[in-house]
């Protein structure tokens, strides 16, 4: 934390605020399309609602982990700092893999974005279309992170973080 990580405590405070955050937008649209399809409505918002609700508690878990892995580092011999090495290069147990913040957050998009294509006009067929990229470049990124193959984690991670993730929630919100 001492060497400029404070940017670092902050991605994972704003992850844990957009999870948070996302739930609100996950609730309405499932309002918005139920009648669409209320059993494909119903899944998807179980499945947003988790990836969603999991992606915050990775967020402040951390951040909380962060702050005592710093203190430990500081006041470690070589060895302590071979093991939180070790340990810091393990999988998240709230969010292994990016398994809940990209896979059911892609899952949950894709799903959306059919329903929106199906309604009759409930709302714009482009932000359908737009739900549908951005649920395949998060399946891409959830398997690229999974098996740690850097072009899935660094194409589709910025084209959907950077592009389509924010005209998504905007367009959404």
């Amino acid at each position: 934390l001492n060497d400029g990580a404070a940017a670092l405590q902050a991605s994972w405070a704003l992850l844990a605020l957009a999870g948070l955050a996302s739930t609100l937008v996950i609730v309405a649209l499932h309002a918005r399309l139920r009648a669409t399809d209320a059993s494909w409505a119903g899944w998807a918002t179980g499945v947003g609602l988790i990836g969603a609700l999991l992606s915050t508690v990775h967020g402040v878990q951390e951040i909380a982990q962060n702050a005592k892995l710093a203190d430990l580092w500081r006041d470690g011999d070589a060895a302590t700092r071979a093991a939180l090495t070790v340990s810091n290069s393990l999988p998240s147990t709230s969010n292994p893999r990016g398994l809940a913040s990209f896979g059911f957050s892609g899952l949950f998009m894709l799903v959306a974005g059919a329903l929106i294509l199906r309604s009759a006009d409930v709302l714009p067929r482009r932000l359908g279309y737009l739900a549908l990229a951005g649920g395949a470049l998060l399946l891409l990124l959830c398997a690229g992170s999974a098996f740690e193959i850097d072009l899935l984690v660094l194409i589709p991670g910025g084209l959907v973080s950077l592009i389509i993730g924010p005209l998504w929630w905007f367009w959404l919100g």
